[in-house]
């Protein structure tokens, strides 16, 4: 009896302390917000307040790391939600839900048909899913995120297409090489390596050249920086149970000159590809393992910007892509005179492909994934 009232006090001590720290951290949010709820108005809904104190939690990362300590011991590859499944070699999948990619598969043909009749290539790279790779278990969990793989290969071959499969390229590679144990997205060294291959299928397939090849491809060119990284997954299950990731920068030693407009933020950026396709300096780079690097390579979560090459007079090309090949866009931009870069995620029914077809590009590439299953917008 004693023993239970013992344990019983320390787990109400311990949820007192939780609740009483969380309150005290976001206390300059929390009452606002729940103020305004109470208010006939109700300009703040219940879940907002929900994500504000889940994402405010007092020592989160300390009992996120607890609750990976308990899974690895009795060796769960299951997280207690179930959006998070480690596979046998230790890659962590996030649950997606079910979607359909019918407008992905729409629009991507439309845009074929339009730029076969411009005689403007292009090129589709279907970007490697996470639910190809590792064990068995991870296409299930995965759902159905290659669904839309052979529909979207048999357009490319229907329009006369390129059609770029990063499975193939990639043949070879071990699966932790390619992606992030702890994150969603490729390694630094898979997405240098697709340029590369994608630079000769620009070259050798389409016709076009790139004079400054031999140097932006060349990784010797580069001065290399890695740091421990614990990504967008590793973050919701803790480094004890995933484990770290190194994240690799590739910083030219070679001059560059670089300029980013942003129309919609009515903006414009000039100077070095440091300075221009990166978001980070190297004097502003942390140990910390939670800092989010990936974002630090271009203009996310932005619908459309360009990016000239003033030291380049070759190239206008139009990519289409999530964050999933965001540091291929960004070094291929060291080898155009004219990248427009369109994330149709954040399109917001602006018609942003539409205004970008206005003008002419050497090709048009399509960085293909899950996550534009929403659509390229209207054109």
């Amino acid at each position: 009896m004693v023993r239970k009232v013992f344990i019983s006090s320390v787990f109400l001590a311990l949820i007192f302390s939780i609740a009483l720290g969380t309150y005290f951290q976001t206390k300059d949010t929390f009452i606002p917000k729940l103020s305004r709820i109470l208010s006939p108005k109700r300009l703040v809904s219940v879940s907002d307040l929900e994500s504000e104190i889940a994402n405010q939690l007092w020592s989160k990362n300390m009992l996120i790391e607890f609750s990976g300590i308990t899974r690895k011991l009795l060796n769960l590859h299951l997280t207690d939600d179930r959006q998070f499944y480690k596979a046998q070699d230790g890659i962590v999948h996030l649950h997606q839900s079910t979607a359909s990619y019918e407008l992905l598969l729409d629009t991507t043909a439309k845009l074929a048909k339009k730029l076969k009749q411009t005689k403007t290539p292009l090129i589709i790279c279907q970007v490697a899913e996470r639910a190809a790779y590792s064990d068995q278990f991870s296409p299930l969990f995965d759902v159905m995120t290659l669904e839309y793989v052979e529909p979207l290969k048999r357009i490319a071959m229907n329009n006369d297409a390129y059609y770029f499969d990063y499975n193939q390229q990639l043949s070879g590679w071990n699966v932790q090489d390619i992606f992030f144990k702890t994150d969603i997205h490729l390694t630094t060294e898979a997405e240098f390596f697709i340029l590369q291959r994608l630079v000769e299928l620009l070259e050798q397939e389409v016709g076009l050249h790139f004079s400054n090849k031999d140097i932006v491809l060349d990784p010797s060119q580069y001065e290399v920086a890695t740091y421990s990284f614990l990504g967008n997954l590793g973050s919701n299950t803790g480094k004890i149970y995933t484990g770290v990731d190194q994240f690799t920068y590739l910083f030219p030693n070679f001059d560059t000159k670089m300029e980013m407009t942003t129309p919609f933020l009515a903006s414009a950026n000039t100077g070095t590809f440091e300075q221009v396709c990166m978001n980070r300096g190297r004097e502003d780079h942390q140990n910390d393992i939670r800092t989010y690097r990936v974002t630090d390579y271009m203009q996310w979560p932005a619908p459309h910007y360009t990016i000239d090459n003033h030291l380049v007079s070759e190239n206008r090309i139009l990519v289409l892509g999530c964050s999933l090949s965001m540091r291929t866009m960004a070094y291929l931009t060291l080898l155009c005179n004219h990248v427009t870069v369109l994330d149709p995620r954040y399109f917001a029914d602006v018609p942003y492909l539409a205004e970008a077809m206005e003008n002419h590009y050497d090709a048009v590439i399509l960085f293909a994934s899950t996550n534009l299953h929403a659509g390229l917008g209207e054109f």
